[in-house]
């Protein structure tokens, strides 16, 4: 409840939350491409709480982000209501001293993006509203979209935080 309140969301966000992590899915391996499920079962609760039990195949990948986890400060991301605005702002903490250029494909699976999304929706629904809630926080955010022959293939950012009090 206190992280409900902290975090400005409801229970119905948090259900939302837990079925979004269902239809996630590891993609792994080199040459084949294998794909695991993270959930195996759920449980929500009407007090908020939600049981979640992990699939055994996970365990591995559950494993390692504890080994490769990074530390964001929660002020950057309170109040961000988009998934997006808040995997970018991880994405630019990480890239912080590069400024580096990264394909539509790795931006699709940094952010999630739905295959079906085209260029255009993709600008639309996954990059402008995001780019927009952050300007309203004191972000300024800006990107380029390069071409190799008629497609669109990657994308750079230029981007400033807002100043701390």
């Amino acid at each position: 409840a206190d992280y409900q309140k902290a975090a400005g969301f409801d229970l119905a966000d948090a259900a939302e939350a837990v079925q979004a992590l269902i239809r996630r899915q590891i993609s792994a391996g080199g040459e084949g491409r294998s794909e695991i499920n993270w959930l195996e079962k759920y449980e929500l609760y009407d007090s908020g709480r939600a049981s979640l039990v992990f699939s055994i195949q996970a365990l591995p990948y559950l494993h390692a982000l504890k080994i490769h986890f990074e530390e964001h400060p929660t002020s950057d991301t309170d109040g961000v209501r988009s998934l997006y605005a808040r995997r970018l702002i991880e994405w630019f903490d990480l890239h912080a001293e590069t400024r580096q250029e990264v394909t539509l494909e790795e931006l699709r699976d940094l952010l999630d993006i739905p295959p079906s999304y085209s260029t255009a929706a993709l600008r639309q629904r996954a990059l402008d509203p995001p780019i927009a809630e952050l300007a309203s926080r004191g972000w300024a955010v800006s990107y380029r979209m390069l071409k190799d022959g008629r497609a669109y293939q990657s994308i750079v950012f230029d981007w400033r935080r807002p100043d701390r009090k």
